[in-house]
């Protein structure tokens, strides 16, 4: 509550008085405030009020002209003020500046960090968020399984990941595929509806790979999330379910996808298979996509540069990436499963 005083600007400080009934009544405030234990509050600068603190007490001066007297009286006031304001701008400026190169550098960072991370521990990351329901139940047809992993293993022939590679398809008519820690891709049914040849499935399923060969999934998961998961999991605190919707809404770099898109031209390249398919798929699904875009799109997003690259180092022709026989078995893999 603000009580009326009478505020002298004596040598050795303010003096503050407050009479209350009366001096005779002996009440009221009679006390001596040091310049030295002073200081001004933020607002002050602004040609307002004078805020002075002392302690826990607080002291305002509406007279304009006090503010003038009171600096020729205690001049550092105002410059202990002033530092303050430009020490807190600094910090302020340095808080910034490393969280803004924290924000750009995290890719490099975390890049850096996957390097010290033992396989085992990402492939046991991987085995728990792979057997979680979310997609949907896993498609188990013999035939169409071996039509996959032949597939798979003609890609990956000579790429020396670093685990062993699984692939398999859950029954989910979502249009989308997921790289998972430890060498595990998720292949969901609705994009072997939507591929129209089996080497649109291998350009898809050679993107993943790559993306699981060059650790992309632990590089986004420890850029978004920290390690914190991953020591929660490896020391069995972790849930599957929570890791497996954190890793499906994670977005690579743009850098990790233009990655991903030059390896699976090599790994196309490699197993003699065309790349045609590769950028037939996206640019169908980019123009059958109306509004907002389907998830594989918005979560790998085709933009022309993208296709361009791949069209720029497009190989055509050579072997079918599945047998007519093997590429019926695989989009026929889900069987009784489907919705």
């Amino acid at each position: 509550m603000r009580r009326p005083v009478t505020v002298t600007l004596a040598p050795d400080g303010l003096r503050i008085e407050e009479a209350v009934g009366g001096a005779a009544a002996g009440g009221g405030i009679n006390e001596t405030w040091p310049y030295r234990t002073l200081s001004l509050q933020a607002d002050e600068l602004r040609n307002g009020p004078v805020r002075i603190v002392h302690a826990d007490a607080r002291l305002t001066v509406e007279d304009r002209a006090f503010a003038k007297a009171l600096a020729a009286a205690a001049p550092g006031l105002r410059w202990a003020q002033r530092r303050s304001l430009i020490y807190g701008s600094l910090a302020t400026a340095v808080l910034l500046a490393a969280v803004g190169g924290l924000w750009w550098g995290l890719p490099v960072i975390a890049s850096r960090i996957v390097e010290h991370i033992p396989p085992s521990w990402e492939e046991k990351l991987g085995d728990a968020v792979v057997l979680e329901p979310v997609w949907g139940e896993r498609c188990a047809k013999p035939a169409g399984t071996a039509a996959l992993d032949r597939l798979t293993r003609r890609l990956v022939k000579g790429a020396e990941p670093p685990f062993p590679i699984t692939v398999v398809v859950r029954d989910n008519p979502i249009v989308n595929a997921y790289a998972l820690p430890g060498g595990h891709i998720v292949l969901l049914r609705g994009l072997l509806a939507q591929a129209e040849s089996p080497d649109e499935v291998a350009g898809v399923l050679a993107h993943e790979l790559t993306h699981t060969i060059k650790r992309h999934p632990m590089r986004a998961l420890v850029a978004n999330s920290g390690i914190a998961l991953l020591i929660e999991v490896t020391l069995g605190n972790g849930t599957g379910a929570s890791l497996g919707y954190l890793l499906t809404s994670l977005h690579y770099s743009r850098a990790m996808e233009a990655e991903a898109d030059d390896g699976a031209v090599r790994l196309l390249q490699r197993a003699e298979i065309g790349t045609d398919g590769f950028a037939a798929f996206f640019e169908r699904m980019e123009k059958r996509s109306i509004g907002p875009k389907l998830p594989y799109l918005s979560t790998h997003p085709p933009d022309a540069d993208r296709l361009a690259a791949v069209q720029a180092t497009a190989t055509h022709g050579g072997r079918p990436a599945l047998s007519v026989a093997d590429w019926q078995a695989l989009k026929d893999i889900c069987g009784s499963n489907r919705e």
